[in-house]
């Protein structure tokens, strides 16, 4: 079962060459502009199913994937239209962990205020001017994508889309389909890894650098709120490696 920052899920196969994914959630969503899929019906209360107009075995992806899935992606979200700039940048960056998990502790919230002022006095996150905006997706990454045959999709429901800046898509990408971590402590010292990828590709000033240290505790949260984990455990740990340790992943 795969999840999305919504809160909704979906799983899919293949029954004699015909594939299809069902969705289940009630969290808002943006229907797919492609018309590779076709909705059936809903089942079981809200659980929604849609076929693939494509013949062949259906392939469900999670890490990692070429870089030709990510244009795929951008491709999609080019062909939508919204004018609702992402809450990070009209709220505030603090606010990103009670939109993502609205559950969480009271007291994390409070040590995450602390690490964007972390990110804004180190890397001026706060007075960052985009260039270029561009429709965006939390949940930029392999959980978009499908393979149905040779047909590479993106899924038929996508979460909600806002404007970002247009780095924001190729960073989202890099930590969805490469980044692991932060590790548990161990005897190595090893915190995270990118696997193949080179992060450092990506950091082009100190900017830069603090948008991915956001963009990767965005992606901690939403892991955080799919576990259920009020006590963001691992939100706190990574943190506590950057702000006291200078254990980045940006420098690995």
């Amino acid at each position: 079962m795969y999840r999305k920052s919504n809160g909704n899920t979906f799983t899919g196969k293949t029954e004699l060459a015909k594939s299809f994914l069902v969705f289940t959630g009630s969290g808002h969503y943006t229907s797919a502009s492609k018309k590779d899929w076709k909705f059936i019906q809903k089942v079981q209360g809200n659980s929604r199913v849609y076929f693939s107009n494509y013949i062949g075995q259906l392939h469900l992806f999670k890490k990692p994937l070429g870089i030709d899935y990510f244009r795929v992606i951008c491709k999609e979200l080019d062909d939508h239209h919204t004018e609702s700039l992402h809450p990070a940048i009209e709220n505030g960056y603090e606010g990103e962990i009670t939109r993502l998990f609205p559950k969480v502790n009271q007291n994390m919230i409070a040590q995450y205020k602390k690490f964007i002022d972390y990110l804004d006095k180190n890397y001026h996150l706060r007075s960052q001017q985009p260039i270029e905006i561009a429709n965006y997706i939390d949940d930029i990454g392999p959980y978009l994508v499908v393979k149905t045959g040779l047909k590479k999709s993106v899924i038929p429901e996508l979460p909600k889309l806002y404007l970002a800046p247009n780095k924001w898509r190729e960073i989202t990408w890099s930590i969805n389909n490469n980044f692991t971590g932060p590790y548990p402590k161990n005897e190595k010292n090893i915190h995270y890894s990118w696997g193949d990828f080179n992060i450092k590709t990506l950091i082009n000033s100190k900017e830069d650098e603090g948008m991915i240290l956001f963009l990767i505790s965005k992606f901690i949260i939403i892991q955080e709120s799919w576990m259920d984990r009020a006590s963001c455990d691992s939100l706190k740990y990574f943190i506590d490696l950057v702000t006291k340790h200078n254990q980045k992943p940006t420098n690995i």
